[in-house]
C-alpha cells in the first residue's frame, strides 16, 4: 500500500507532493513485468550508477544462489529525501539489498546542487520545522488542498 500527501510553505508558494510506500508491483522488487519482461525496479530508479550497482550484485552467482538477495521485506518503497544544502525535498525509491557479502542501499544526490541526499520521515520533517527551500522560513505545513491518493 502507498499514499500521497502534500506539504506547503505557509509563507510562499512552495509545494511538494510526497509519494510514500509501495504498490503491488513492489511485492517482488526484482520480478519482471510479464508484459514487458523488464524488472519492476527499472520503473522507479533513474540513476545509472545505482542501476549498475544492482546489475553487478545480481550478476554475482553466489548472491543469487544464496537466495538472500531478496530479503527486502518491507524496507523498500517510495520515500522522501532531503538536501541539507539547498533544502529541497525529493521522492526517491528506497530499498536495501542484503546479500552474501554485505548490503547495499542507494545513495542519491540533489538534482539542483548535487549534494548527497538524506532519507527523512516527512511527518518528522514538518514537526522539526525545517526551512522552506524557496523563502527560508520554517513554515512548512501539511497541505490540506493537495490531492490524497491511496494506491495498491
Amino acid at each position: 500500500m502507498g499514499h500521497t500527501f502534500g506539504v506547503k510553505c505557509a509563507k510562499c508558494e512552495y509545494k511538494f507532493e510526497a509519494v510514500i510506500g509501495h504498490g503491488m508491483a513492489w511485492c517482488d522488487f526484482f520480478a519482471s513485468d510479464p508484459y514487458t519482461n523488464t524488472p519492476y525496479y527499472l520503473e522507479y530508479i533513474e540513476d545509472e550508477k545505482i542501476l549498475e550497482d544492482i546489475c553487478h550484485i545480481l550478476q554475482n552467482e553466489e548472491n543469487v544462489r544464496a537466495h538472500v538477495i531478496d530479503e527486502i521485506g518491507y524496507s523498500h518503497g517510495l520515500m522522501q529525501y532531503h538536501c541539507v544544502k539547498c533544502g529541497r525535498l525529493h521522492n526517491k525509491c528506497y530499498f536495501k539489498l542484503v546479500f552474501t557479502d554485505g548490503s547495499y542501499e542507494p545513495k542519491y544526490y540533489c538534482d539542483c546542487c548535487e549534494n548527497k541526499l538524506i532519507k527523512v520521515n516527512l511527518e518528522n520533517y514538518i514537526k522539526l520545522k525545517w526551512h522552506c527551500p524557496l523563502c527560508g522560513q520554517n513554515k512548512l505545513v501539511n497541505d490540506p488542498d493537495a490531492q490524497r491518493i491511496y494506491f495498491d
